[in-house]
C-alpha cells in the first residue's frame, strides 16, 4: 500500500496510544443519506497503529494494526518501521506500507514519539 497522507492523528490517553496516518483529511465527515459502501469508499486508504496498555502486572500491553485492507488488520508483532520526514515505511506480515507525510517540524516531533511508545517492545524503528 502506497498513499501520500492527508491526516496524521495521535491519540495518547491512560490507557494507551494510538497513531493513524489517513489519505483523506476528512474521513470522519459523512452525510446521512451515504450507504455503508460510500461511507468505505469516502474514507480512502489509511493505517492505523495502537498500543493498550495493561491494567495490572498480570497482563501484557496489547499492539494492533488496522488498515483500510481489513484483511491485514490484527495483531501488531514483529515489525519494522523506517521514518523520515517525507516518508514512513512500515514493513509488517511480508506487507509493506510506504505514506508519503509532510508535517510541520513540531508534528514531527510528536510523531516520533508515538511511534517509539507504540514501537517500544515489539518493533524495530529506524529515525533518519
Amino acid at each position: 500500500m502506497n498513499f501520500e497522507c492527508k491526516k496524521i492523528s495521535i491519540d495518547e490517553e491512560e490507557f494507551g496510544c494510538t497513531i493513524t496516518f489517513s489519505e483523506n483529511a476528512d474521513q470522519n465527515e459523512f452525510d446521512k443519506g451515504q450507504t455503508v459502501e460510500e461511507i468505505m469508499n469516502s474514507i480512502g486508504r489509511y493505517i492505523m497503529l495502537q498500543r493498550t496498555y495493561s491494567e495490572d502486572e498480570f497482563e501484557k500491553d496489547y499492539y494492533y494494526f488496522e488498515s483500510s485492507d481489513f484483511e491485514k488488520s490484527g495483531e501488531l508483532n514483529d515489525f519494522e518501521i523506517s521514518l523520515s520526514r517525507t516518508q514512513l515505511v512500515l514493513i509488517f506480515e511480508n506487507e509493506m506500507y510506504e505514506i508519503q507525510i509532510s508535517p510541520s517540524n513540531q508534528k514531527f516531533e510528536e510523531i516520533k514519539d508515538a511511534i517509539k511508545k507504540i514501537a517500544e517492545e515489539k518493533g524495530k524503528i529506524n529515525i533518519l
